[in-house]
Formats: structure tokens, C-alpha cells, sequence
């Protein structure tokens, strides 16, 4: 992180802040060469990539059925504890493919891919480490970007194709 503090005249002064962190992508991806991750992530990719019912930070009950499904399909590996390693490898999907055109055809606008709650505390979780906006918010932005589809699972591979190199911010 930068600090830059530059003095405009008397009593005012201006400061700046920059950062670089991992990208989006290599964050979610941290772990993805353990044997179960792979194992999730070749069964996810051979479902179709199908993210029914996810929403980060407020899994759903079909969410958390699918991951089961998923868990068996791996032979038994624990595809809860991998859904980066899911996301991530399922960038090359037709429905992935479609979320980062339509992120490239707004510009990569920023405003349109990210919707925390900056005032909220931080969690973890959420893939800016910042309160996310309410569910329905977040899910509706999802879905404007490809109508009737959740982009959701596929914001780190629009980000990373957006605002490649070594981080995010």
C-alpha cells in the first residue's frame, strides 16, 4: 500500500491511497492443486458448471444440495471447501464465456461489477473482502449483466479478463 500526502496550502492537504493485491482470480484459486479440489473441480466441469442457487456469503438450500451432489460425484472430497476452486475452473464454461463479454461490453465498469457495503464490516468471504449489499441487490447485478443468468460465480474471471496483471485495485 502507497500513502501520498501532498500539501495544497495552508490547513489543506490532500492524501492518496493505492494498493495492489492478488487478482481476483489468484485469490480465489489459493489451494486449487490439493487432490480434492482438483477432484471437485474436474466434477464440476463435467456437470456443465452449473452454479444454481449460489450466492456468495448466503448459500441456498439447492446450493448446498448441489455442492453434496458434487461431493459425491468427486468421490467424497469435501466441494464445499473449494467453491473458489470451482469458480475459477470453470472460466472456459459457455455461461462463463457470455458473464465476461458482457462485463467487456460495459467497459469493465467497476460500479457494475462491484456492490458491497463499503460502511459495513469486513467479510471475509465476500470476494473484496467488503460487506456485500443486500442479497437481492447483489443477485439482481449479477443478472443484468446476462439476462436471466447469475454472473455471480464467474466475477473472477470477468475481473481477471477486465483488469488483468498482478492485482486489483
Amino acid at each position: 500500500t502507497v500513502f501520498t500526502i501532498a500539501h495544497r496550502a495552508y490547513g489543506a492537504a490532500t492524501l492518496s491511497v493505492s494498493a495492489r493485491s492478488p487478482g481476483l482470480l489468484q485469490a480465489v484459486t489459493a489451494g486449487c492443486s490439493a487432490d480434492a479440489a482438483t477432484s471437485c473441480s474436474a466434477a464440476m466441469v463435467a456437470s456443465g458448471c452449473e452454479f444454481d442457487g449460489y450466492s456468495q456469503g448466503t448459500p441456498s438450500s439447492m446450493w448446498a444440495s448441489a455442492l453434496t451432489n458434487l461431493s459425491t460425484d468427486a468421490g467424497g472430497a469435501p466441494c464445499g471447501a473449494h467453491v473458489g476452486c470451482l469458480r475459477a475452473a470453470c472460466c472456459d464454461s459457455s455461461l462463463a464465456v457470455l458473464c465476461v463479454a458482457a462485463a467487456q461490453a460495459f467497459g469493465c465498469d467497476a460500479a457494475r461489477m462491484v456492490p458491497p457495503n463499503l460502511n459495513g464490516p469486513p467479510d471475509a468471504s465476500y470476494d473484496f473482502g467488503a460487506a456485500p449489499a443486500s442479497p437481492t441487490e447483489t443477485l439482481a447485478l449479477y443478472a443484468s449483466w446476462v439476462p436471466g443468468s447469475n454472473c455471480q460465480p464467474f466475477l473472477p474471471c470477468a475481473w481477471s479478463k477486465c483488469f488483468g496483471g498482478g492485482g486489483n485495485y
